[in-house]
């Protein structure tokens, strides 16, 4: 497994573009979601699982994927191109390549407190 924070961030770090929001959510949902080249049958199946997860996250959750999941989303999101610099774009990559294969402490102790409650 490996775990990655989703966040959503306004642009500070490039003046052309301040206040533009940085979702990380969506921008990984739209990296799954788009085949400039276009994509097979089976290529589009590959992602499945993952564009679900990716949809059925809140913005600030903490998403969960399996280990081929993560390699998709990580492939995907090295070889986007990107329109303008900006220090929270490298931040958005950065989650998937330094995605955690250790639940965040906060995550399993939330976990277990919602266990506890029911």
């Amino acid at each position: 497994m490996r775990y990655i924070q989703l966040k959503v961030w306004a642009i500070a770090s490039n003046p052309d573009k301040a206040g533009i929001l940085i979702n990380y959510r969506e921008q990984y949902l739209r990296t799954v979601q788009e085949f400039p080249e276009g994509a097979t049958i089976d290529t589009l199946r590959k992602y499945f699982d993952l564009n679900a997860k990716l949809q059925a996250a809140g913005d600030h959750d903490l998403l969960e994927l399996e280990n081929a999941e993560h390699e998709l989303l990580l492939t995907k999101i090295k070889a986007m191109k990107w329109a303008f610099f900006a220090v929270e774009i490298l931040d958005l990559v950065d989650a998937v390549e330094k995605a955690s294969s250790v639940k965040p402490l906060d995550a399993v102790l939330d976990s277990i407190a919602a266990t506890a409650a029911t």
